[in-house]
């Protein structure tokens, strides 16, 4: 025991000093905002190692004789904590930093002048005894007032008290961030509450992004009654667009932007290098108000950065053009309004990066770019305050590379997820290690069933831009940037007002017969090409064979039998007279299909129903009690489920109005003789 409580006594205090000095020299104010957990942790150490000091002095005062090494072990102790403390005593301002302080140097001074050996032992046991009481003490408060709901270790000080014993904090996830009032006592988050907006009475300092105090503002009754910016060298505060005109052919100059503007003409950037726009923090949001013209325009310049901005646009194309520049970068911006576009990049660009921007209520788009130049993530788009993407970002690039939607194909291929498909289909077959279907159902489900969607997301967000919305049907978009054209358009090519409702409004979606010849004379699909030593006429075969027949058969039935022209107005006509469009497979079934198939094995939802009368049906066939899903239909040359004829005769209805029927069934039969030429001929 004798040994054991000699070297804590000397292992101790030097633990104890390299904590509170590693702590000054790491910064524990840092600690403070972004690991609470760190200085909890600190302070608990130095409070333990306390414990373990004053208990071992304790043992070593009513154990031994003599005291004058005790003495002077003490005295150099508390000279240490002392010479700790002391820088902090004017500059903290702290009670606890004070009472410590204070304490140490009435220790030495009392060892020094304390004489006689029963004054020291009485002296030293009532000490020792005292503070290892303090120690635990000290130590239990430490872990219970811990708070443990500390700030995010990856957002920043917003404003701080004077005294540094507030701090406004703001933390999140990136997408729902918020700012909280955290409150700080001997180096230790005790409380944090929600932020509401308005700062405490007394004397603040104002951070930016950096860290750094830009500015000193004094807050009475919630109202700020002052202010001192605090300026950088080469930064300018922004009053009027003559500060901005009268600096810009200058480098390395840091625009800032405090409260409302509103510019008669663009903020003009040609042949500029190495220039900041950003907003001093503050209650009020810097906003730049610009009508029929763009907020910037930014013209053969390079290194320009536009951080923290809010722009408000009317009656202009977009808030934003960049044309011939590099490394332009635009952050943490609000672009609102109703521009017709929010940003927009011209080819001729190169490193540029939007990242966590929101935009809304872009006529258009709220990005317009080309994906070989532009870096775009993290941002967020609304309409009408509804987060929507549909429309978020739209990729100019032309005829980008065929090989890259091949490429897509493949990937769509080879991550099929066999979990789709019922285990005991008998349609299954085995591909690449998986177990995969022959696909007998329609566009949509094809889609679906292959993950396309998602893999089309998750392969253009990987390789172009995060978040871009280009997913949304058969992520056109980027079908427009490999092929050149727009799979679907604004209005038909057969120039049929009836594909209209009276507010201008599209009742379907516009297929484009150019992108369909493309498809076929352009792409070329090879049979012979290999998807890892499997050829695509073995998948077209082995997958797609039903789907692509059922598709050709459905239509050479409309055409000839010459009911195409006759259904169609019959569609029209339940278009015209009922909302329902739930019913739509219904009607097409009863009115149609089922006048056309060689057998039907019907299924109805009600087994007492094993048969109706057409009279009793509605005038829509709405009553019908057929169960469309399991009902199968069979033609010359095979069977499907009633509900997929129904709506593969639906798809062929809409494109034989908006007149991209023939140009669709011609790329059809175009594949059919090169995949499946045999069977052609067969039914033909």
């Amino acid at each position: 025991m004798k040994k054991l409580s000699t070297i804590t006594f000397i292992i101790s205090p030097i633990i104890i000093s390299i904590l509170i000095l590693g702590a000054f020299v790491v910064d524990i104010e840092d600690w403070d905002i972004r690991k609470s957990w760190a200085s909890m942790i600190t302070f608990a150490l130095i409070a333990l190692f306390f414990i373990i000091f004053f208990v071992s002095l304790t043992y070593k005062v009513l154990k031994s004789s003599k005291t004058s090494w005790k003495k002077y072990s003490l005295i150099i102790f508390y000279a240490i904590i002392f010479l700790l403390t002391i820088p902090l005593f004017f500059k903290e301002r702290d009670l606890w930093i004070k009472i410590t302080t204070v304490i140490s140097l009435v220790v030495i001074l009392l060892l020094f002048f304390i004489k006689g050996y029963k004054w020291k032992k009485i002296f030293l046991s009532i000490h020792t005894i005292l503070f290892s009481l303090i120690s635990v003490i000290f130590f239990v408060v430490i872990i219970i007032n811990n708070q443990k709901d500390h700030v995010s270790i990856d957002k920043q000080v917003l404003y701080e008290s004077e005294n540094g014993r507030q701090k406004i904090v703001l933390q999140g996830d990136g997408v729902w961030e918020k700012e909280y009032l955290v409150y700080f006592d001997i180096g230790i988050i005790r409380k944090r509450v929600k932020f509401e907006g308005q700062l405490g009475d007394g004397t603040w300092n104002v951070f930016n992004k950096k860290g750094n105090v830009v500015g000193i503002i004094a807050i009475k009754n919630g109202i700020e009654i002052s202010r001192k910016n605090i300026l950088a060298e080469n930064t300018i505060l922004v009053k009027t667009i003559d500060d901005i005109k009268g600096n810009i052919q200058k480098q390395d100059i840091t625009f800032l932007f405090e409260g409302q503007y509103n510019f008669k003409d663009p903020i003009k950037l040609t042949n500029c290098k190495n220039l900041k726009f950003e907003s001093i923090p503050s209650n009020i949001k810097t906003q730049i108000t610009a009508e029929n013209h763009p907020c910037f325009i930014i013209l053969n310049s390079s290194n320009i950065d536009i951080n923290d901005i809010n722009m408000h646009g009317t009656n202009t194309s977009s808030m934003v053009d960049i044309y011939n520049s590099q490394n332009i970068s635009i952050l943490e911006s609000l672009i609102t309004g109703n521009s017709d576009k929010g940003i927009s990049i011209d080819e001729f660009s190169s490193d540029i990066k939007i990242s966590n921007n929101e935009f809304r209520n872009q006529k258009s788009f709220s990005i317009v770019a080309y994906s070989t130049n532009t870096k775009i993530e993290e941002n967020h788009f609304y309409v009408n305050d509804r987060y929507n993407k549909s429309k978020a970002v739209f990729l100019q690039d032309k005829h980008y590379d065929i090989q890259t939607g091949i490429d897509l194909f493949e990937n769509i291929i080879l991550s099929y997820n066999g979990n789709w498909n019922n285990e005991n289909n008998s349609n299954n077959v085995t591909l690449f290690g998986k177990t995969y279907f022959k696909h007998n159902g329609t566009i949509g489900d094809l889609f679906i069933f292959f993950n396309a969607y998602n893999i089309i997301e998750d392969f253009i967000e990987s390789n172009y831009c995060s978040n871009c919305g280009c997913s949304s049907p058969y992520c056109y978009n980027f079908l427009e940037m490999i092929s050149g054209y727009k799979l679907f358009i604004d209005s038909p090519t057969s120039e049929d007002d009836w594909c209209f409702y009276e507010n201008d409004k599209p009742k379907f979606k516009f297929i484009n017969p150019e992108f369909f010849k493309w498809l076929a004379h352009d792409l070329n699909l090879n049979p012979e090409s290999l998807i890892q030593g499997v050829s695509y006429k073995t998948l077209f075969h082995t997958l797609f064979e039903d789907f692509i027949r059922n598709y050709y058969l459905a239509y050479k039935a409309l055409t000839d039998q010459g009911q195409l022209p006759g259904l169609t107005t019959k569609y029209k006509d339940f278009n015209d007279s009922t909302n329902d469009y739930s019913e739509l497979d219904l009607f097409l079934f009863h009115e149609y299909i089922d006048e056309i198939a060689t057998d039907v094995d019907y299924i109805f939802y009600h087994d007492t129903n094993s048969s109706f009368d057409k009279n009793d049906l509605g005038e829509y066939y709405q009553d019908s009690d057929i169960n469309l899903y399991e009902t199968i239909v069979y033609t010359d040359k095979g069977s499907l489920t009633a509900s997929d004829y129904s709506k593969i005769v639906s798809f062929w209805l809409r494109r034989s109005i908006d007149g991209s029927a023939t140009i669709i069934y011609s790329t059809i039969v175009y594949y059919l003789k090169i995949y499946d030429k045999e069977w052609l001929k067969e039914v033909r």
